[in-house]
């Protein structure tokens, strides 16, 4: 959503910044000998830019996430747009698209979209919503599941694991046997959660007791395990963000 480059809180230090540390490979570095590519091997094809959501949307579009499916040659393509979750298939590898649709149960305040694509062909289209209705309200993610390349899906969540409480930026893969793996920002007690944005959109924490945590599923969303925290401390680990990835060997 609107939190990118978070921050944590470590004790009464107040503010610090949390990130991911990525290992990159620049040919035109100094010291770095240029390869020259071989007069066989063709530049990679770049086609033209298309526009997905094609809708009225006031308050734009932001956070576009994509999955492809080289098996079957789908490419799928999730994002924020109108205060809910946009999704569109491509049956060609991106020459052209469906037409934009709204994910189940994004309606209203959602946020933060991750997807997938399972083994089978399987979409997991991962969002992040708040729900003030009834006495288990709060913040928690939504895995909208599709078996037939996205022309309908099936809404699962594991709901909040407490009234009150606080979540963001969700993370979702699939193990080779189905099992949803979701991962997400959690804070117990949501109103000691204070957000500080600075110029240029970013915003991070100043405060909360903040934990990465992870939740399961085993059979295809209908249920799901308690959080699992992901780092030593919980309630009060001061993690945020956690991708998750499922090596294909897993549980065979």
């Amino acid at each position: 959503m609107r939190y990118a480059g978070r921050a944590r809180r470590t004790g009464a230090a107040g503010l610090m910044a949390a990130g991911l540390a990525l290992a990159a490979v620049v040919s035109a570095c100094a010291g770095v000998p240029t390869v020259p590519v071989a007069a066989h091997q063709r530049a990679p094809a770049v086609g033209p830019v298309t526009q997905l959501s094609q809708g009225s949307c006031p308050d734009g579009n932001a956070e576009v996430e994509t999955a492809s499916d080289p098996t079957h040659g789908y490419v799928y393509a999730e994002w924020i747009g109108c205060h809910q979750i946009g999704f569109a298939a491509s049956a060609d590898g991106g020459k052209t698209w469906s037409h934009e649709v709204a994910l189940p149960g994004s309606a209203g305040r959602s946020w933060d979209p991750a997807i997938v694509v399972g083994p089978s062909g399987a979409v997991y289209a991962a969002f992040m919503v708040f729900n003030t209705a009834g006495t288990s309200g709060g913040y928690y993610p939504v895995v909208d599941i599709s078996r037939d390349h996205g022309r309908s899906f099936q809404m699962t969540s594991p709901g909040a694991p407490r009234p009150g409480d606080f979540g963001d930026r969700d993370f979702v893969a699939v193990g080779p046997h189905g099992e949803i793996y979701l991962t997400w920002d959690y804070a117990p007690v949501g109103k000691e959660v204070k957000i500080v944005c600075f110029r240029g959109g970013s915003c991070g924490y100043s405060n909360g007791d903040l934990n990465e945590v992870l939740q399961k599923s085993t059979d295809g969303g209908r249920t799901w395990s308690k959080v699992i925290p992901v780092a030593p401390g919980f309630p009060d680990s001061g993690s945020v963000s956690a991708p998750v990835i499922v090596p294909p060997a897993v549980g065979r």
